[in-house]
C-alpha cells in the first residue's frame, strides 16, 4: 500500500492497481497517458482510499510530452460507479521515462477541475507516475483552498 501524506490529510492505494496499466502503456508507446481515480473518503473526509485507476478513455490524446484526458464514455462511468458508492476523487497520468514532477500545465488542469461543479470535487488529487518499467516513481498532489499542495510519501 502506498501512502502519502498532507497535514492532517491521508491518500492510500494499492501500486498494483495503477502499475499494470503503466506498464502495458511502457510497453506500447512512448506517449502519456492518464485516467480518473475513484474511491471514498473516510474518517470525516480526512482519508482517501483510491480504489481503481481507470484508464484514457478511447478519445484521449497523449503525445511523449503532453496528456488531455477525453471525456468519451466518463459519465456513464461514473453514474455506475457511484451506485457502488465509489466517486471522483481525481486525476492520474503517466510522464514515461521521466520523472513524476507535475507541470505547469498539470497544476492548472487540476485547479479548474477543482471549480467545475460537474466533477463535485473541490479537492481532487492528481497522481503523477514517472520512471520506466522496473522503476516506477508517484508525486501525490492534492488541491486545498484553491491551492496545489504536494503530499508527502510515508511508510
Amino acid at each position: 500500500i502506498k501512502k502519502f501524506v498532507f497535514n492532517t490529510l491521508t491518500v492510500e492505494f494499492h501500486g498494483d492497481n495503477i502499475e499494470n496499466i503503466v506498464i502495458d502503456s511502457l510497453n506500447s508507446s512512448p506517449n502519456e497517458i492518464g485516467g480518473v481515480i475513484t474511491g471514498c473518503y473516510f474518517c470525516d473526509n480526512k482519508k482517501a482510499i483510491i480504489k481503481s485507476f481507470h484508464g484514457p478513455t478511447i478519445d484521449s490524446v497523449g503525445t511523449p510530452y503532453n496528456y488531455v484526458r477525453g471525456k468519451k464514455g466518463l459519465s456513464a462511468l461514473m453514474q455506475k460507479l457511484w451506485k457502488k458508492n465509489e466517486y471522483y476523487l481525481g486525476e492520474w497520468h503517466l510522464h514515461p521515462f521521466s520523472l513524476p514532477t507535475a507541470s505547469n500545465t498539470d497544476l492548472t488542469q487540476i485547479l479548474e477541475i477543482s471549480k467545475m461543479t460537474q466533477y463535485r470535487c473541490p479537492e481532487p488529487i492528481l497522481i503523477i507516475i514517472g520512471g520506466d518499467i522496473k522503476n516506477l516513481s508517484y508525486n501525490v498532489y492534492l488541491v486545498i483552498n484553491q491551492v496545489v499542495e504536494k503530499m508527502e510519501e510515508i511508510e
